[in-house]
Order: C-alpha cells, then sequence, then structure tokens
C-alpha cells in the first residue's frame, strides 16, 4: 500500500489485519535505513504477527528515501512526518488508540513524534539509542 506524507512524499508500507475487527491500531517504525533498515527485516515481522493476533491493525512502512518509499533520507528530522503519516493511515483501519513501536533508529523518530502528537496512546521503543 501507498500512503502520503504532508510534505508529499509517498511512502510504501505493508499493513496486517487481525481475523476479526481491530480494536486499535499499531504503526512499526524500522531501524536506520542508511545501515540495511527497512520494514522487512524479521524482527519487525514478528512484531507485527504478534501485534495482529491480538486485535491490532498493524502498518509497517519505509521510512522515505528506503526501498519503495519516495523522497530522501532527512537524518532522522523529517521521519516524523513519515510517522505522522503513519498513524493516520493506521487510525483509519481501528477506531481504538494507536501504538507507536520504534526499532533504534525508529524508535528515537517515534519517541519524538510521539512527543508531539496525541494520537500515540502507547510506545514500546527496542534499542533507543540515546
Amino acid at each position: 500500500m501507498r500512503f502520503t506524507t504532508e510534505d508529499g512524499v509517498s511512502l510504501e508500507g505493508e499493513l496486517r489485519r487481525p481475523e476479526s475487527d481491530a480494536r486499535a491500531s499499531t504503526v512499526i517504525c524500522h531501524a536506520h535505513p542508511r545501515h540495511g533498515g527497512s520494514k522487512d527485516h524479521p524482527i519487525l515481522w514478528a512484531i507485527r504477527n504478534e501485534l495482529a493476533q491480538r486485535g491490532f491493525a498493524v502498518l509497517a512502512f519505509n521510512f522515505r528515501g528506503t526501498m519503495r518509499s519516495g523522497g530522501t533520507h532527512g537524518g532522522g528530522r523529517s521521519e516524523t512526518k513519515d510517522v505522522a503519516a503513519a498513524i493516520g493511515r493506521a487510525r483509519l483501519e481501528a477506531n481504538g488508540p494507536t501504538v507507536v513501536v520504534g526499532w533504534s533508529f525508529g524508535a528515537n523518530v517515534a519517541l519524538r513524534e510521539a512527543l508531539e502528537d496525541d494520537r500515540v496512546a502507547a510506545l514500546a521503543l527496542v534499542g533507543l539509542p540515546l
């Protein structure tokens, strides 16, 4: 699937729906794209599958400039716009709260977006670089 950020960047994502009605949504943010990070890492697949089995609609996406996402890498600054757009798209799938999961670079970007975005109900941060 594709969705667009507020600054017009087209991002690629994959939506995993639960078997029954989704009770909440989740957005997954991958590790650093300049070091091989993408939505397709097996760790993120495992997280995505587990959350879908627990009733979440899960959107994993590639940050700008990664694989088939448009735009160019923004050093973690413009990527908050990617997370904001992903949250908006994921919320179309479920009326409940939205959880944002981030790994490494994705954890850093997810945390910064969550500080400004009231749509984020909870965070799960793995390997947060400080």
